[in-house]
Order: structure tokens, then C-alpha cells, then sequence
């Protein structure tokens, strides 16, 4: 019997993984248990968008209903559904597949037939996607932790434990990828798929291809289902597609997918890459999707005109949204080493590093942001408009378009007229003078940010019980009598193998102040951690835990 407490919209909704979002078009798109995202964008036959036209199962876990009127209800009609898109056999499991034909994660002719599966709306990605199924992966994990707070009831036959290695195992085996920071042969530093059972070299990193796309000629579709090989990564017309995603590195070192001292030592390479030298910006992947095909873009299919390889041309009558041009041309409307792909959604994917745990530059990295930030926040509160927004520091704008032929692209792109249905700023700017280069998430990103600096750098982790843990080490809430007397915990914190010289050398400590912790006499905790030597590679942390 599933706790009729747990109801939605009670207290405990906060538990849920699940959510649902209003797309561009005024229709629902599902997260599913918190892991596979299926971004639909109101295209027919999208995903599990719970038409009339769509033979998803899970149309009951996007509204109230009498038979499932419980939030842990829905949660686990929803984990069912996720596990079968998993199922390879009796017991047996493996990644999860988007195998609706609408998302194949290839380069197709027309969009409505390979359409985005995840939040990079932009991009063809589907079939055996890594930021999925890392999502998928943190999912089975949160579910585990309810299981045993006792909020959900197990699913009867299914050992999730058992599925969550099954599934980190065929991440590793099907989109895992060696990296060798020396080698040439790919600007993502990937040389070769992750064989199962191959020994490491001490330098060696554990990197993971974006998407794996299905494009089987003839056989693409079968039965209403993307028909490529489940099982393994090549042949059958699969495409591997490897953009050096931080998001999906940042994810598998924060859910242990793969060794993770291979992981987190090609997180450290990929920021090497990625990061914005003093802003404290993260790109969201290294490698632009251009590199492999202008194809893989969504609109690519609106392009009226392209060359022979399907690039746009960059004309000012061109038609459609989001142009690539042909490399080197950098400064196309859509080029993704321009534009949101490899911009990133700013204070979304840094906080998704943070949340990994400490790298060197950390605090540095924090610091800037929130100057930066502030340095904003104060010039638009005092409507200082006689001198250009954050003129000390343009890096954290977007990049200025000053060609008149790619404004007229980007005028066509949102469908306006070059003098008006245009909003202005203070400044006399409007959207089409800047390069879509950066987004920044105002909704949860400043709020996710701050928390993930400080969640990250402790490594804190809470359970749904009420426990506390500061890098896998567990705090006991000393005991009073009476019980709600607040007390005082130590605990040594020693510095973990795979974080060694990470600490950054300018922190010597932090301070975190009401942490919701259940078995907390009021609920809450501060945790206040020192540093004996934060320039040691072999860092300690002494903490002192208020309950």
C-alpha cells in the first residue's frame, strides 16, 4: 500500500523527480522520474506527451486522477515506464533508450522525423543520449533513498540497486570513451570506446560521447520504435556523436558512473577547455556541433540556403533560424561556438561542476560570478544607462553583433521586421544585436548556483531519512537530553583519493547555514568546516556540525 500522506501538493511534494514544463508552443513536456527528460516542443508523436496520437504509458503521471491520486503513486508509474525503456531481458537491464522514431539523434532531412530529446532544444540529440541517462542514473539513486526513508514501496520483481549497476555498467561500455589529453585526432581528446574490463593507465580519463545516434537505413523505424542494435554502441547505422559535454562529465562524477578518478580527472581537462578565463563561465561543451554535421542542428531543415554540406550560406535573404556556416566562418547567427549549445545556460552547467565537488579555480570562479553579478545588479537598480552594461567585465554579456547581413538572419530567425516588433533596452539595444552566446537561467540559477558552491565544496549529501554525510563521511547528531537541546557534532573529514590537489588553495574554510536536515531538533543545521592546510594536495577538513 502506497502512504496516502504523501499526496500531491502536500509538503512532501518536494520529494518528487518528476515535473512538467510548459514548451514554447503552450504544450506539456515530461521529466520522467527525474531522469529522462523528453523534451516534445508540441511536435506529434514526441516523446510520452500523453495524446491521443501517442502510445506512451505514463499520460496518468502528468495529471490528477482517481486511480493514481498520490504523488508516490505517480512516482512510481513513472519508474516503471522508465525501466521498461530499459528492459533488456529477465533481470536484465541496460541504457535507457529514447525510442520514439520522432528522436533518433540523427541527421534527417526533416525535423518533425529527429527531433530534440533532452534540454538542448537545438540539437538532434536522442537514442542513446549520455545527459539522459546520467539523469536516469541520479533518478534510480533518488528512488533507492526514498525506498528506504520508507515515502515510496518497492516495485515488485525489480531490485533497483541491481538495475543502477546494470545501467552505470552499459554507460561506461556504450558511450564511455577513453581521453589522452596529448592526442589530435579529436578536439575532444576521444581515441577509443571504454571496453569492458579494460585495465586504466594511471593518466587516463573516463569521457562519455554526447549521443549515439540511430540512422539505419530502412530499418530506422520499425514497428513505430527506433530499430538500431540496444545493446551495443556500433553498426546497424548508429553515429556516435561527441561534443565533450561538461554537463554529462560533471553528472557521471557527482553519481560515481564509471571510476571515478578517471572521471573526475577528464572534468578537470574538459574545464581546462570550457572555462572562461576570469569570469568564472562555464561553456557547456568543448567541441561545436558543426564540427560533425550542420545536420544535427533543428533548424537546419528551415535553411533555404546551404552549401553542398548543408551549411547555411550567409546571406541576409536566407530563411529559417539558427544558421551554421561552414567553419571557418565563426560568425554565423547559429554557430555553436556561439551560441546557447556551447555558451551554455550560465549558473546551470557551472553549477552542475560545482555540485562534482572542488576543483583548483573554484573560488576563483565563484568570486567572479558574484562580483560580476553584483556589479550588474547595481548598475540596472540605480539605472546607470550613461555607460555600457558591466563595461569592466563585456564577457559576461553576450557577444555584440555588428554585421547588418547576420542581424537581417537574426531579424528572419524570430520572425520581426528590422524597425519594429522590437523590445529595446535602456540602451537602445535590442535582441538582434548581440550572438545568442550565453543564457542565463534567472527561473533557479542564482539560487542553484550559490547552493552548489556550497553543497559541492563540502561535499554534503542528505538523505531522505535525515542523515547527514560531508564527502561520503557520516555525522552523528550527538545526543542531549531533553533531545531538542541544539548540540554540537566534530567530525575529520579526510581529503578523498580522486580530489587530491583540488582543493582551492585560497579557501581555508566555509560556513553553511540552515542545511535542511530531518533529524535536526528545528530541521536545520549549520555545518562550518576549516581547512588545516588548504594548500596541501592531501587536504583534511575539520567541521563542526550545529544540529
Amino acid at each position: 500500500m502506497l502512504p496516502q500522506w504523501l499526496t500531491v501538493g502536500g509538503a512532501a511534494q518536494s520529494t518528487s523527480t518528476s515535473e512538467q514544463k510548459s514548451s514554447r508552443r503552450g504544450h506539456n513536456t515530461h521529466a520522467l522520474a527525474g531522469g529522462a527528460r523528453i523534451e516534445t516542443w508540441g511536435y506529434k508523436h514526441a516523446g510520452v506527451n500523453g495524446t491521443s496520437t501517442d502510445d506512451g504509458p505514463c499520460v496518468l503521471c502528468s495529471r490528477d486522477d482517481v486511480a493514481c491520486t498520490t504523488l508516490a503513486c505517480r512516482l512510481q508509474r513513472v519508474m516503471v515506464w522508465q525501466l521498461r525503456q530499459m528492459q533488456r531481458g529477465v533481470d536484465k537491464y541496460g541504457l535507457f533508450l529514447v525510442t520514439d522514431p520522432h528522436h533518433t539523434g540523427a541527421p534527417q532531412t526533416d525535423r518533425g522525423l529527429s527531433s530534440a530529446s533532452s534540454m538542448w532544444d537545438q540539437v538532434r540529440m536522442g537514442w542513446k543520449a549520455t545527459y539522459i541517462n546520467m539523469l536516469v542514473a541520479a533518478s534510480l539513486e533518488a528512488w533507492l533513498d526514498l525506498e528506504e526513508a520508507g515515502l515510496v514501496d518497492g516495485i515488485d520483481g525489480v531490485n533497483i540497486s541491481d538495475v543502477l549497476v546494470q545501467l552505470k555498467a552499459d554507460i561506461v561500455v556504450q558511450l564511455g570513451r577513453y581521453s589522452d589529453v596529448s592526442s589530435a585526432k579529436n578536439p575532444s581528446g576521444a581515441v577509443g570506446r571504454m571496453p569492458r574490463g579494460m585495465p586504466h593507465a594511471s593518466d587516463t580519463g573516463l569521457g562519455f560521447t554526447a549521443w549515439v545516434a540511430c540512422n539505419a537505413a530502412g530499418t530506422a523505424i520499425k514497428g513505430g520504435r527506433v530499430g538500431c542494435d540496444p545493446s551495443s554502441p556500433d553498426g546497424d547505422g548508429q553515429e556516435a556523436v561527441d561534443i565533450a559535454m561538461v554537463a554529462d562529465q560533471a553528472l557521471a562524477v557527482r553519481h560515481q558512473v564509471g571510476a571515478v578518478a578517471h572521471t573526475r580527472r577528464q572534468l578537470v581537462r574538459l574545464l581546462a577547455q570550457t572555462r572562461v578565463p576570469d569570469t568564472g563561465l562555464v561553456r557547456n561543451n568543448a567541441v561545436g556541433i558543426e564540427h560533425f554535421s550542420p545536420r544535427y542542428v533543428t533548424g537546419a531543415d528551415t535553411w533555404h540556403y546551404v552549401d553542398d554540406a548543408g551549411f547555411a550560406q550567409p546571406w541576409a535573404n536566407n530563411t529559417g533560424g539558427h544558421f551554421v556556416c561552414r567553419p571557418p566562418v565563426d560568425y554565423c547567427w547559429g554557430n555553436f561556438g556561439y551560441t546557447q549549445q556551447n555558451g551554455g545556460f550560465v549558473l546551470s552547467t557551472a553549477s552542475l561542476v560545482l555540485l562534482a565537488g572542488p576543483y583548483a579555480e573554484a573560488l576563483a570562479d565563484f568570486r567572479n560570478v558574484v562580483s560580476g553579478m553584483r556589479s550588474v545588479v547595481q548598475q540596472l537598480v540605480t539605472r546607470n544607462y550613461s555607460v555600457p552594461l558591466a563595461s569592466g567585465d563585456p564577457q559576461l554579456l553576450r557577444r555584440p553583433l555588428t554585421d547588418d547581413v547576420i542581424r537581417a538572419m537574426c531579424v528572419t530567425t524570430h520572425h520581426g521586421n528590422a524597425s519594429v516588433s522590437k523590445i529595446h533596452d535602456p540602451w537602445g539595444k535590442d535582441l538582434c544585436n548581440y550572438y545568442k552566446t550565453i543564457t542565463y537561467g534567472l527561473r533557479t540559477g542564482p539560487r542553484n548556483y550559490l547552493t552548489a558552491f556550497g553543497l559541492g565544496m563540502l561535499g554534503v549529501k542528505v538523505s531522505a531519512r535525515g542523515t547527514l554525510r560531508l564527502f561520503g563521511t557520516p555525522v552523528a547528531m550527538a545526543t542531549t537530553s531533553p533531545p531538542s537541546i541544539a548540540t554540537v557534532s566534530t567530525v575529520t573529514v579526510r581529503c578523498p583519493p580522486d580530489l587530491l590537489g583540488q582543493w582551492p588553495a585560497a579557501l581555508a574554510g566555509l560556513r553553511l547555514e540552515g542545511l535542511n536536515v530531518r533529524e535536526a531538533p528545528d530541521g536545520q543545521v549549520t555545518v562550518d568546516c576549516n581547512n588545516t592546510d588548504p594548500t596541501a594536495a592531501n587536504w583534511t577538513l575539520t567541521c563542526a556540525v550545529e544540529w
